[in-house]
């Protein structure tokens, strides 16, 4: 006959083993654009080092490439990551630039609704809507 304190600890093993093998990977997303020929490192990395329940903490390494495609990198990456996240818009608040790290805060529904028709600007909401236009605009 097992004892209280063996059912209590076997009861407390059980429980935790989803929370230890649920845990979702980070995000992570590479691009090779604009790296030199013969280069086997990406050229740019979107990285998730940090994930709550309303944002993301994610640092980019830039090695090469432009300034605009770095630019639609960054924004190519958050749209993933809302996406993946099952987030319906996002607000990026910039954290450091070197190295460089924003927050993507994710937002509500209702505040994503009418994004699409503001201007893509630093602090502005991001729609799923937006992303999806950006991406169909790349597919071309």
């Amino acid at each position: 006959m097992m004892n209280i304190q063996t059912l209590h600890i076997a009861l407390a093993f059980l429980a935790a083993l989803p929370a230890l093998g649920g845990e979702t990977p980070l995000f992570r997303m590479t691009s090779h654009a604009g790296a030199p020929a013969g280069w086997n490192q990406p050229a740019m990395v979107f990285q998730e080092t940090e994930r709550r329940d309303t944002s993301s903490t994610v640092e980019a390494v830039q090695v090469s490439g432009s300034a605009a495609a770095k630019s639609m990198f960054l924004l190519r990456g958050s749209c993933a990551l809302m996406k993946e996240r099952n987030k319906q818009g996002f607000v990026i608040v910039p954290l450091s630039r070197q190295p460089v790290r924003f927050a993507v805060q994710f937002v509500s529904d209702e505040k994503a609704g009418g994004a699409l028709d503001r201007a893509i600007a630093e602090g502005a909401v991001t729609s799923a809507a937006r992303c999806e236009l950006v991406e169909s605009m790349l597919a071309r």
